[in-house]
């Protein structure tokens, strides 16, 4: 035991050599980086003079935070505007029909006048569009005085169409030209129960087929006028999405005075309603927009 020496203090010595040794390298260290510190903190502060970037960006941070934090400011501005459109289509509505003692017959001179018809309203620009055709037949006896002269033929047909031709083309013209090529029905309600009828029935109607677009264009114009007038030049002011507007108008058809009332969402509107509009003259249509924005910006 004596000749080894005690084990606690042989423990003792080794832990505080190694105390010694790692305090001396930790103020050698020191010795040698403390002078260059300075000299590349100064390094830091030159590169970032030359990029331009800060070396310290949290001063930067924090103030792009308070930016954004600033209230956003509302405001609510009342748009009126009148719209025109302006009907793109005129129909001329009715039917040829024809009588025999055979169906064949009948069938064979309405193909007859329709093609006549066609014919003429491609040099009008126009186009034929065939309806449904209509058959009918009546009891008569053979051995009446009527039947024997030809008066009255047992088998009917009658075939309905609609003539599509621009606005401007000259109305009566084209009428007087479709009566002298068979057309002897007239109006969009013509059927085989009114065939005796002697009642005036309106033939022309005008449509309204690019209304749609046209309300468009001209409600996107008014929109932005206002908001540019309200806005100016701040970059930031715009229209919020969640705004509602109301078209209303009035128009004259076979029926007497229509109203037309249609919601607009978002500056969008359902377009298949104004292409249901037929008025009975070629006059342009007043419609009327009232829309409260809601504009937002600072």
């Amino acid at each position: 035991m004596h000749k080894h020496g005690k084990p606690g203090r042989r423990i003792l010595a080794v832990s505080g050599w190694r105390m010694a040794w790692f305090s001396t390298a930790w103020l050698l260290s020191l010795a040698l980086i403390g002078p260059a510190a300075p000299r590349l903190w100064a390094s830091d502060l030159s590169q970032a003079n030359q990029t331009g970037k800060p070396a310290v960006s949290l001063s930067a941070n924090m103030s792009e935070h308070v930016q954004s934090a600033q209230p956003v400011r509302q405001s609510s501005v009342r748009l009126q505007c009148t719209f025109a459109i302006k009907p793109d289509q005129l129909v001329i509505a009715g039917g040829v029909s024809a009588q025999s003692v055979a169906p064949s017959q009948a069938a064979q001179q309405i193909d007859q006048r329709m093609e006549k018809i066609q014919r003429y309203l491609l040099t009008q620009k126009a186009r034929l569009v065939p309806l449904d055709r209509l058959r009918a037949a009546r009891n008569v006896r053979p051995d009446t005085a009527s039947a024997r002269a030809g008066d009255t033929l047992p088998f009917m047909q009658l075939q309905r169409f609609e003539a599509l031709l621009p606005v401007d083309v000259p109305v009566d013209a084209v009428l007087e030209q479709l009566f002298k090529l068979g057309m002897d029905r007239y109006g969009e309600a013509v059927s085989l129960d009114g065939y005796q009828s002697e009642q005036f029935s309106s033939m022309t109607l005008y449509r309204f087929n690019s209304a749609g677009q046209q309300l468009a264009s001209q409600l996107k114009a008014c929109r932005d006028r206002q908001i540019s007038s309200h806005c100016g030049a701040r970059a930031e002011c715009s229209a919020q999405d969640s705004s509602y507007g109301q078209f209303h108008g009035r128009y004259l058809n076979l029926r007497g005075w229509q109203e037309l009332n249609l919601t607009v969402q978002n500056g969008k509107f359902n377009a298949r309603e104004l292409r249901r509009i037929q008025s009975t003259n070629a006059e342009p249509l007043t419609i009327d927009y009232d829309e409260t924005l809601l504009i937002l910006g600072n």
